[in-house]
């Protein structure tokens, strides 16, 4: 390899003109090689590589094919909508900034530009040329001119470059341009399929830019593509091109840069690199706090859906700790931020739709039509309102709420099914039955949460809450989020992660369809799991009656009720084939230790009995005076009182309210 006749090769590496072939031995860094280098080992590396390229099987089937010239420390990033620019006939562009490394390279970044805001010092024409499938082979050193880009293209694969570029120089020249219309600089970027054998399929797309400090008038001039006008100061198209001034060599000394070309993603890339299939939906984020802010920073990362995000609030001074938030975009909306944020990622304006304001409010037609004409809604708001009441809105989109806990050691995620038959509502109230029944639903809300004074109000209230926590579950959010919505089906999900091992423990809960009831000026919601459960006690305790506590919750301002659980009865209860009497044995600490654990949002509201088999679930006498006694003891609280009764065959809900 020594000798200067040593014939250029696939697997050699860049050397200056006149020097040794500089054969690529390895894969692996040089630090990494030297590490087991030995001079012996070294020269069966060499005699390895002499054979291989030999009987051309140096560079193997599973590895993907060379490009055409070598690594150029210059960079030229194009937009993630390039094609679709070039296809739109764009040529010209601004330089719109660049980044100098220590190493000396330069990372330039071009983007389109209407020729009435091209800026002289800057301004560029993109001549964007195609050429024919070439076989993969050498590594050419990087040409300094014009015609030594054109020899080696032409004596190594018979391409030309002279006449697509002629060509592309005509059409913008069109029917005659002024010569103040002179580009300052042209950029010549090269597109060169790249196939592993002739005929084969291609398998890359190789780009390489070359920067001419010229114009592309200039350099069509010099091509003879096209001729100045001495009387008028404009430029036309050569109509014969292979005339006098095409013959003309003062093209090839014209001295080119190559520049690597790297382009900015697009969703679609994004997605090939996350490993995603499928586009994502068209979604809408309700809340953009902190999880909501990093659930959509991965999504938006990873190319998964289009989003419009829907919040009221403001960034405050606290909420840089655990938000993508930066300290200069205090004071402004959380939604202007992120949208921000999000282009400040992609680059892409339309990533991100904003609506500033309150998601209750379905009269303001931008949310109502969002929420209408999207596929997906995700509530990360972390509070009640907006789940509850969407859950009766009957036009809108699939939803799904998201939370993790107030001291972060805990997540989840409800999802209503395809067609809504199961809504968030309902999704809630199996939550907090399977808190009630679930041994994990012990800690799952915590006694040691801590918080401080945010604001201004006694309302301003947060709690002490690490972003690394954030971070932890939004991860595992996002990815079973994305996975959850492509099927048709309701999901719970809760997931508890051990802060101080890292392990993340899921349990997924039981989803039962939803039966709702409307008794008086309530709407009622329970479901088939609490029908199941009570039924089973009823069958336990046959031939005689049973009941228990109720467990539930009230939402005045929808005038909802949920029945949420019921409690075994007491073991001082009495009982026969017509009656049931409940005790009291460790009913209240139930009740209580059911409202700790869902936090304090489910309660006493009532008491439920069986009746034996052979009799419907029509209330007896006692039971309504059982009834009118509940109603009595619940108007302490301004609530009514509820029965429920289990037959065989049925079941029954009775209200007792005290009118005054």
């Amino acid at each position: 390899a020594l000798r200067k006749s040593f014939p250029i090769l696939i697997h050699q590496n860049d050397t200056p003109p006149g020097t040794p072939a500089s054969l690529c031995l390895y894969f692996e860094s040089p630090t990494a090689v030297l590490r087991t280098w030995t001079p012996q080992a070294f020269l069966q590396r060499i005699r390895w590589w002499f054979e291989a390229s030999a009987k051309e099987i140096l560079h193997p089937s599973d590895q993907p094919v060379e490009q055409l010239f070598f690594v150029s420390k210059y960079e030229l990033i194009l937009p993630s909508n390039y094609q679709q620019l070039i296809d739109e006939g764009a040529i010209a562009f601004d330089v719109e900034g660049s980044v100098g490394r220590p190493d000396g390279g330069v990372t330039c970044f071009i983007q389109p530009v209407e020729p009435e805001k091209q800026k002289d010092e800057y301004y560029i024409a993109l001549l964007d040329i195609r050429l024919p499938p070439v076989v993969h082979g050498t590594i050419f050193r990087t040409p300094s001119t014009l015609g030594e880009l054109q020899l080696i293209l032409q004596e190594n694969y018979d391409a030309d470059i002279l006449s697509p570029m002629k060509e592309r120089i005509q059409v913008l020249v069109g029917d005659g341009v002024p010569i103040s219309a002179q580009a300052s600089y042209t950029c010549l970027l090269l597109q060169v399929p790249i196939t592993r054998k002739v005929g084969g399929d291609v398998e890359r797309m190789d780009r390489r830019a070359f920067f001419i400090n010229n114009g592309y008038l200039k350099l069509g001039e010099a091509l003879g593509a096209i001729f100045r006008a001495p009387d008028d100061e404009n430029y036309y198209r050569e109509i014969n091109t292979v005339g006098e001034a095409s013959q003309k060599d003062d093209w090839k000394a014209t001295r080119i840069d190559a520049m690597d070309v790297l382009q900015c993603n697009n969703s679609a890339a994004a997605r090939q690199q996350s490993g995603l299939n499928v586009p994502g939906p068209r979604g809408v984020l309700v809340g953009v706090g902190s999880l909501g802010a990093t659930l959509l920073d991965l999504w938006v990362r990873s190319g998964w859906g289009t989003w419009a995000i829907i919040d009221k609030d403001h960034i405050k001074p606290h909420n840089i700790v655990r938000h993508p938030a930066f300290h200069f975009q205090i004071g402004h909306t959380k939604t202007e931020v992120v949208a921000q944020l999000q282009y400040m990622k992609t680059n892409q304006k339309l990533e991100v739709k904003q609506i500033y304001g309150d998601a209750c409010d379905l009269s303001v037609k931008d949310i109502s039509n969002e929420l209408k004409q999207a596929e997906l809604s995700i509530d990360a708001t972390t509070t009640l309102e907006f789940p509850r009441l969407i859950s009766n809105a009957d036009e809108v989109c699939r939803h799904l709420s998201v939370f993790v806990t107030p001291h972060g050691n805990a997540a989840v995620l409800l999802l209503e099914d395809e067609k809504r038959k199961i809504r968030l509502r309902t999704l809630e109230a199996q939550y907090y039955r399977a808190l009630i029944n679930s041994d994990w639903g012990q800690d799952h809300y915590s006694d040691d949460e801590i918080t401080f004074l945010s604001g201004a109000s006694c309302r301003d209230i947060s709690s002490v809450l690490s972003y690394t926590k954030i971070i932890a579950h939004a991860g595992n959010l996002a990815e079973q989020i994305v996975y959850h919505t492509s099927r048709d089906e309701p999901f719970i999900g809760v997931w508890h992660r051990n802060t101080h091992t890292g392990e993340m423990r899921a349990h997924v809960c039981s989803v039962y369809n939803e039966i709702q009831r409307t008794i008086g000026e309530y709407r009622v919601y329970y479901d088939d799991g609490l029908i199941k459960k009570l039924r089973t006690l009823r069958q336990e305790h046959l031939p005689n009656e049973t009941g228990g506590v109720l467990l539930g919750y009230y939402d005045l301002a929808l005038n909802m009720l949920a029945i949420v659980d019921c409690l075994p009865a007491p073991s001082d209860s009495n009982s026969s084939k017509v009656m049931f009497e409940r005790g009291t044995g460790g009913v209240q600490q139930a009740v209580e230790q059911a409202t700790h654990r869902t936090a304090g949002n489910v309660r006493y509201i009532g008491e439920w009995h069986s009746h034996p088999d052979g009799y419907n679930s029509d209330p007896s006498s006692n039971d309504l005076f059982l009834l009118s006694e509940l109603a009595i003891g619940m108007n302490a609280d301004g609530l009514p009182g509820i029965i429920m009764i289990i037959s065989d065959v049925d079941h029954s809900i009775l209200q007792g309210t005290i009118f005054s």
